[in-house]
């Protein structure tokens, strides 16, 4: 859905007045119907192109532009022709977000029923949920001084730019088994960011860090990024659960929506928990910041931020002689390559960077990864991401990127460039019980954090 969301961009903020055409795969086209009046309240016009088209030969794709909408039948040279010329119908001029209705909205009905209509409507994760009584609903609303009316945050990738009130969050914190002292952490969660969806399968990293990791028992110690823990557990479950009901993720049609409205190809097991991390603080070795005040927040302050990504790379054992820094650089071979970098290390880990090989600071280790990280130009615009977000940047003279075109275009393509070019975006979270020297090295992003004393 992302072509839409360009679309939108040229026709409202760069060309007034001037028709855009989306063009989709036939994949992500079954997905369209909630997208016709997105957002702006315009509808869109769409072309479709056979699917697969990334790391076609051209011989291929000059076969699908020259040939015929796979959906229509109709050429698919003149649709666009036609998309950019032809006056808009009557249904293509109509303007005003589509209505949305009430998710969930309020039932009576047997314990049984409810949980099998909440499961129909793909409001839960298919496990048992705790039903969003009024009563237990207003116990979450005691602990916020919010409005149960006031906005939380909105999606602006879903029917209707879908507002989440502070009513919807504390929904989904009944229904994902929270108590009520949990209630101002997952606001702050949903404050900081919404469900991840896109055809690449993204999904969330949820960190937390500040007094409230010890106010809610959280785990991060031993076993800190698995199953055992119920405030860890519960806080990635009612972020997942909230992305399905107020803010209308899904994958499939509902009586609510015509049409499925995330196009993830494959999904994401990760999805589950958001993978839930709470930063060890009190393992950090001197000199390291922990991730809260890297944040901008004052040492003593709680806080909640929430990223976006897909693949955690472990490194499987215990570390030998080798440089457990290069060892990190290396294992980031198997994420895209460029964008943001978030490393969980266990303390064994971040006390061996620090007293065996200099790192006196997570700066400097952020650092390190920048300058060290390397691939061909190559690999680098092979990746479709890369391809799809900055390639355009780089034909407009963007440094680094113009550079990184233009020897891509000059047959250059063994050229080795550093990808990482912000340290900020190289993110290390210490976590873990000290029982082995193990870490993970990820592509998720820790967004901007919420204090968590703004939501109570």
């Amino acid at each position: 859905m992302a072509g839409s969301r360009h679309a939108r961009t040229i026709e409202n903020e760069l060309k007034p007045g001037k028709p855009c055409v989306n063009i989709v795969g036939t994949g992500p086209y079954r997905f369209i119907a909630y997208d016709k009046r997105y957002l702006s309240g315009k509808s869109a016009r769409w072309v479709v192109v056979r699917q697969p088209f990334a790391g076609q030969p051209q011989e291929v794709l000059s076969a699908y532009v020259n040939g015929n909408d796979p959906v229509n039948g109709k050429p698919f040279a003149q649709e666009i022709v036609d998309g950019l010329t032809v006056p808009p119908s009557a249904e293509e001029s109509l303007t005003g977000l589509p209505a949305t209705k009430a998710v969930p909205p309020t039932l009576t009905d047997t314990e049984e029923n409810l949980q099998e209509l909440f499961k129909r409507n793909d409001w839960t994760d298919y496990a048992p949920i705790f039903l969003p009584t009024e009563a237990r609903v207003e116990a979450m609303l005691a602990e916020t001084k919010r409005k149960p009316t006031d906005m939380v945050s909105r999606n602006d990738m879903l029917p209707g730019a879908r507002q989440c009130t502070v009513k919807n969050v504390a929904i989904a914190a009944v229904m994902a088994g929270a108590k009520p002292p949990m209630f101002p952490t997952i606001l702050s969660a949903a404050a900081s960011g919404t469900l991840a969806l896109s055809s690449v399968s993204f999904t969330n990293a949820i960190f937390v860090g500040g007094p409230i990791r010890n106010e809610l028992k959280m785990n991060y110690k031993v076993g800190a990024l698995g199953p055992w823990n119920e405030t860890n557990a519960i806080l990635g479950r009612a972020f997942l659960l909230l992305g399905k009901t107020a803010t209308g993720v899904h994958v499939y049609p509902t009586e609510y929506f015509e049409s499925g409205t995330s196009p993830e190809s494959q999904g994401n097991n990760l999805q589950y928990n958001s993978v839930v991390t709470v930063e060890n603080e009190e393992a950090l070795p001197p000199g390291w910041t922990p991730l809260v005040q890297q944040l901008g927040f004052k040492p003593g302050e709680s806080v909640v931020a929430v990223g976006t990504g897909d693949t955690m790379i472990h490194s499987s054992g215990e570390m030998t002689s080798y440089n457990p820094a290069q060892m990190m650089v290396d294992y980031a071979h198997g994420l895209a390559g460029g964008g943001a970098v978030t490393i969980y290390m266990d303390p064994t880990v971040a006390r061996m960077l620090h007293d065996s090989y200099g790192f006196e600071t997570k700066e400097k280790l952020s650092q390190y990864f920048c300058d060290n990280f390397q691939m061909t130009v190559d690999q680098y615009w092979s990746n479709g991401v890369h391809y799809s977000t900055v390639w355009g940047l780089g034909k407009q003279g963007l440094e680094p990127y113009a550079s990184w075109v233009k020897a891509f275009q000059d047959g250059n393509k063994t050229m080795l460039i550093k990808p990482y070019t912000n340290p900020r975006d190289i993110r290390i979270v210490v976590v873990g019980g000290e029982t082995q020297s193990t870490f993970y090295v990820t592509n998720f992003s820790i967004g901007r954090g919420i204090k968590i004393s703004d939501w109570k």
